[in-house]
């Protein structure tokens, strides 16, 4: 994986620039196009990962490094068999969700769910244990600092970064 020692180096040869007067505004240079493309929906951002929701839980935070407000998916596997949009898991806006769906929270089977904020919330209290499967946009939960500091970014992503 790449640095930003490595990425400030490679933007430099670009630019034919030597010495290091410079290096601090390409630093943050760099960390402003992370910002800037953070949360976008590119190819190499893409993730899937799970978030536990817990007996009795109406909710469950996010991953550290969930980038969009509405994933791409959300699946709820039981009993041998996947829950997702228009098949018994179906996503709503926050406000809708707890509006319509969540005056009287009772135990059952999650069949609805919102995100807001960094918390997915489903519209009852859950009767067990849910692996709740999510594919989403990925963002860097932290910048690069120092001439070792890592990113995602610094990957498949690095050639955005330097442009």
């Amino acid at each position: 994986m790449a640095t930003l020692s490595t990425i400030r180096n490679r933007i430099k040869s670009d630019l034919e620039l030597s010495g290091t007067a410079r290096d601090s505004q390409i630093d943050d240079a760099i960390r402003s196009a992370i910002r800037w493309y953070n949360g976008s929906q590119l190819w190499f951002l893409q993730k899937k990962d799970a978030v536990t929701l817990l007996t009795g839980n109406d909710s469950v935070a996010l991953p550290s490094d969930f980038g969009s407000l509405k994933p791409r998916s959300g699946r709820l596997p039981y009993s041998g068999i996947y829950y997702s949009q228009g098949y018994g898991f179906d996503q709503y806006t926050w406000a809708e969700l707890n509006g319509r769906f969540r005056s009287n929270l009772t135990s059952a089977r999650p069949a609805k769910y919102a995100i807001s904020g960094s918390t997915l919330y489903v519209d009852c209290l859950a009767d067990g244990d849910y692996a709740i499967e999510l594919t989403y946009f990925k963002k860097d939960a932290t910048e690069p600092t120092g001439d070792g500091g890592t990113s995602f970014w610094f990957e498949e992503g690095q050639d955005a970064i330097r442009a």
